[in-house]
């Protein structure tokens, strides 16, 4: 639990909702699917300016946002 405990939080605010809904949105008019929890970890990521380690491709589709490379 201690692990989980330090890791940074990031607020879900206002403004993480209206960018997750931009992305979905735009994810539906190029004709692809996110989920609701991709979307807003997407969002949460872009909203406060952090590096978001996944191995997910689906957020490789997101070019505002950054993700994080061990290699670097």
């Amino acid at each position: 639990m201690d692990r989980v405990m330090s890791l940074p939080y990031l607020e879900t605010d206002r403004q993480v909702w209206l960018i997750a809904a931009r992305l979905s949105n735009r994810f539906m008019r190029e004709g692809y699917t996110v989920s609701v929890p991709d979307a807003t970890i997407a969002a949460a990521a872009i909203r406060h300016d952090v590096p978001l380690y996944t191995l997910d491709n689906v957020f490789n589709r997101i070019p505002e946002l950054k993700l994080y490379d061990p290699a670097s």
